[in-house]
């Protein structure tokens, strides 16, 4: 298994993931991404400094994929499983790798923050079994949130 760096390539896969009918279900944004605006947002995050991708593979076959965005507060995480590989432990996996990898970018101690809907029951249990702390919970557009946070 190997937690590689997004490459321009990826644009298509990250779209198809994106617009998955269970990830924008748990997306605090949950409207369908229309291609034009995906291809804008992922040029944008690739250049960007505050924001960090990855793909995890098994066997040189794309998984999911995990993003950080930098925020006042820390970095915010954005993860997503392919729907052929969920409920397989792949979620743990991500995240771990996710926060090593980042950690790795940094060389000093970081903050990560996750916000989970609060029927994503499988995303605040991987957050909880790994060591993230419930911070605060919310409503965003009407709905209900938790935030976790970890500083490793």
């Amino acid at each position: 298994m190997e937690l590689r760096k997004v490459k321009k390539k990826d644009v298509e896969l990250l779209f198809n993931w994106a617009n998955d009918s269970s990830v924008r279900k748990n997306a605090i944004n949950s409207n369908s991404i229309e291609w034009e605006n995906h291809t804008k947002w992922f040029n944008h995050k690739i250049k960007s400094n505050d924001s960090f991708i990855y793909i995890l593979e098994e066997d040189q076959t794309p998984v999911g994929q995990i993003r950080f965005d930098k925020t006042d507060e820390g970095y915010l995480i954005d993860y997503s499983i392919d729907l052929v590989f969920r409920k397989k432990g792949y979620g743990t996996k991500i995240v771990k790798y996710g926060c090593d990898a980042l950690k790795k970018e940094f060389h000093t101690v970081i903050t990560i923050l996750a916000e989970v809907k609060d029927i994503n029951i499988g995303s605040s249990k991987i957050f909880l079994n790994l060591g993230f702390t419930l911070i605060k919970e919310q409503t965003i557009s009407k709905q209900f949130f938790y935030t976790y946070k970890k500083v490793v």
